[in-house]
C-alpha cells in the first residue's frame, strides 16, 4: 500500500503544488495506477472521507471521494475537477486531513457545490454531479489538494 505524505516529511512539498491535469488519453495508464492507490488508501483508512494523488506522492488531477460519503457502491472518482459553488450559503465545520495527523480545524466551505469531472482518463465525456452538505464538503477539500491548498491555508 501506498503512504500517504504527511505534512513536515521531506516530500511534502507537493502538498503545496498546483497539480497537473490528467491528459486525454495519454494519461491513461498514470492516471488508473493512481486512482487504485487512492482506493486502496481509502479503503485501509477508515476516517478518511477522502484523498488526493498529491497525498500519495503525484502532482495529477484526481482525487477520490469514499462511497460512504457520497452513498454510492463505488468510491466517486475525480479526474481534472471543476467546482462550481451553487449560492453563497457556507457553513464552518470541523475537518481533518490524513496529511496533517491528529490535527482538527474549523474550516469554512459553500454549502452546495456543482464537480464537473472525467468520467474516466480515457475519454473527454464529463459528468457534473450536484452536491451537498458533507459530500460537498468532502470535495471542496480534496479539490483544495489539487490547487496546493492545505486545511493549514483555509
Amino acid at each position: 500500500m501506498k503512504n500517504v505524505i504527511i505534512a513536515g516529511s521531506k516530500e511534502s512539498s507537493i502538498l503545496r503544488q498546483n497539480c497537473y491535469p490528467v491528459e486525454v488519453p495519454g494519461d491513461q495508464v498514470t492516471a488508473d495506477m493512481i486512482i487504485g492507490l487512492l482506493k486502496e488508501v481509502l479503503d485501509n483508512n477508515s476516517d478518511a472521507a477522502g484523498i488526493a494523488a498529491p497525498q500519495i506522492g503525484f502532482s495529477k488531477r484526481i482525487a477520490v471521494i469514499h462511497k460512504s460519503v457520497v452513498n454510492s457502491k463505488e468510491h466517486l472518482v475525480l479526474i481534472n475537477p471543476e467546482v462550481q459553488t451553487i449560492g453563497v450559503d457556507t457553513t464552518a465545520e470541523v475537518e481533518g486531513c490524513l496529511s496533517f495527523p491528529g490535527l482538527s480545524k474549523r474550516v469554512k466551505r459553500f454549502k452546495n457545490v456543482t464537480v464537473s469531472t472525467l468520467l474516466s482518463a480515457s475519454s473527454n465525456d464529463k459528468v457534473t454531479i450536484k452536491l451537498t452538505g458533507f459530500p460537498s464538503r468532502a470535495v471542496q477539500h480534496e479539490v483544495d489538494h489539487l490547487n496546493g491548498i492545505t486545511i493549514l491555508e483555509k
